[in-house]
């Protein structure tokens, strides 16, 4: 267990999308409700085609009439972990550090003391990369994984539940916790690589211009997701909450042209604020 691995934290502080614009409030009201989304594989690009072809379905009308957007880049190191850590405790840390840096230190814990509902949500297993220990470390009072459910399965190497049917859960939590300020995070799963064309077939994004299929595959995995927020987000019946989306590393493509095309050190993020 982490508990028996006790390691020296070199405190390296680092960028992240989340330190300055996911913010604990002691005093907000009771409809006060924040989402942090780490999404897998999301990277960036100089070619403004590859960045905007995921958020086709989720800035549209609908959404932008409720949100206001803003857009940027966060550097990033290391695997998916690595930009876990980076959002949650704004540090180039291991996640074995996390019985050490504690939650008064990380988002999660700041967001419990501060008297909202903490919620991780994630499709794969709870053992996979010790999650089940140690998010509860950095503050997370709820725990939701792919393996405590029955529901359908996607994906190939990495199958688990369906992000689509995580972000419906979401809506529902929201909708039944409206009147509770609450922090949900969720770290997507679909988008992990490798990937095939086939799971891609949902998504109605054209892929004109897009140097490979497995780009192509990608940004369509990333279209479907964002679609699906885009709707939960358009929905009146789900309250307005403060949304964070941010990649964790760059996509790992096993062929050279495919990941030349992203940036090997920046990753972007999306945030939409309530009017």
């Amino acid at each position: 267990s982490l508990a028996h691995k006790p390691k020296t934290v070199v405190p390296v502080q680092i960028d992240s999308a989340s330190e300055t614009r996911l913010i604990p409030n002691q005093g907000a009201p009771s409809n006060d409700h924040k989402m942090l989304i780490v999404v897998e594989s999301w990277g960036v690009s100089d070619n403004p085609l590859l960045n905007s072809i995921p958020l086709n379905r989720l800035l549209v009308p609908s959404v932008l009439q409720r949100y206001d957007v803003n857009r940027g880049r966060v550097p990033f190191s290391g695997a998916t972990t690595s930009g876990e850590m980076r959002e949650f405790c704004g540090i180039r840390a291991s996640f074995t550090n996390a019985i050490e840096l504690g939650s008064a230190n990380c988002l999660p814990g700041r967001f419990a003391s501060a008297g909202y509902e903490t919620y991780a949500f994630h499709g794969f297993a709870k053992a996979f990369l010790k999650r089940q220990e140690w998010f509860p470390l950095v503050g997370f009072e709820h725990l939701n994984f792919g393996d405590d459910t029955s529901e359908e399965k996607c994906g190939i190497v990495f199958r688990g539940e369906c992000d689509t049917n995580i972000l419906s859960k979401i809506a529902s939590l929201m909708r039944e916790r409206k009147n509770q300020k609450t922090f949900v995070y969720y770290l997507t799963l679909n988008t992990h690589l490798p990937n095939s064309p086939k799971l891609a077939n949902k998504s109605p994004a054209s892929c004109d211009g897009v140097p490979t299929q497995e780009i192509c595959t990608l940004l369509k995995l990333h279209e479907e997701f964002f679609a699906a927020l885009g709707r939960i987000l358009a929905d009146p019946t789900v309250p307005p909450m403060q949304v964070l989306l941010v990649g964790d590393h760059a996509p790992p493509f096993a062929d050279l042209k495919s990941r030349k095309e992203f940036s090997t050190h920046e990753v972007p993020f999306l945030e939409l604020v309530p009017k």
